[in-house]
């Protein structure tokens, strides 16, 4: 009887174990949401503007400035955690071929010693486009980059076209 009752508590003590580490290892090897990842400063470069908590905006800070056929760019902005962040989105025609055009951030130091492009993304880019509030037309946001002691412009061009490429004004 003894026996049997030992034998009852292992196996049950197996359970209960076995089933507590497949818990833990559920947790584990479970993919964090979008929201949990935190992040500050210039470690939020290259973040999806979609997916933050923001105190202040988002708001359009520069344009939208006409480019062609159709194209416009403006340059985004937003408050989180008290930083400031700025990203690039343009509005196209919906039929017109998108992946001819690039826009990005251009971030530089005040004095524009050193510059940076930033964010290169084509207009249409799956995730990161949605539908405008204008009849056929469609928006895509760049990814978001911090610009606190730094100007930032946001630019639209086409693929050869680089020296005609349209920028919002520096912020």
């Amino acid at each position: 009887m003894q026996q049997q009752r030992r034998r009852t508590f292992r196996v049950r003590a197996g359970v209960v174990l076995a089933t507590l580490c497949a818990a833990i290892g559920a947790l584990l090897s479970a993919p964090a949401p979008a929201w949990a990842a935190s992040c500050s400063g210039f470690g939020c470069d290259g973040h999806d503007p979609n997916i933050q908590t923001w105190q202040y905006g988002p708001r359009t800070q520069s344009g939208p400035y006409d480019y062609t056929s159709g194209y416009s760019i403006e340059m985004r902005s937003g408050t989180t955690d008290g930083d400031f962040y700025v990203w690039a989105r343009t509005e196209y025609v919906n039929g017109s071929n998108p992946y001819d055009y690039s826009m990005y951030i251009e971030r530089c130091h005040n004095d524009h010693t050193v510059c940076e492009i930033l964010g290169e993304t084509q207009p249409g880019t799956e995730g990161r486009t949605v539908s405008s509030s204008s009849p056929n037309y469609s928006l895509t946001r760049s990814p978001m980059y911090y610009d606190v002691g730094r100007v930032s412009r946001a630019c639209l061009y086409r693929f050869g076209d680089w020296a005609g490429r349209t920028c919002t004004l520096w912020y």
